[in-house]
């Protein structure tokens, strides 16, 4: 959470397996590691279509 840029993931590259309904995000994590979030691909789509677009 804390870094150059607080609260921000820059992702370098992502998996779908829509026969597994599953997504997979792939990220560095303080310049010396490399991590991988995962989600449900329907979980993700249904947030993306239910949330408006916000400006900051």
């Amino acid at each position: 959470r804390v870094g150059d840029v607080g609260d921000v993931v820059f992702p370098t590259g992502a998996i779908v397996e829509e026969d597994r309904d599953e997504l997979r995000i792939y990220y560095g994590a303080a310049d010396s590691t490399i991590a991988v979030a995962t989600a449900r691909l329907s979980d993700v789509i249904d947030y993306i279509l239910s949330n408006p677009e916000q400006h900051y």
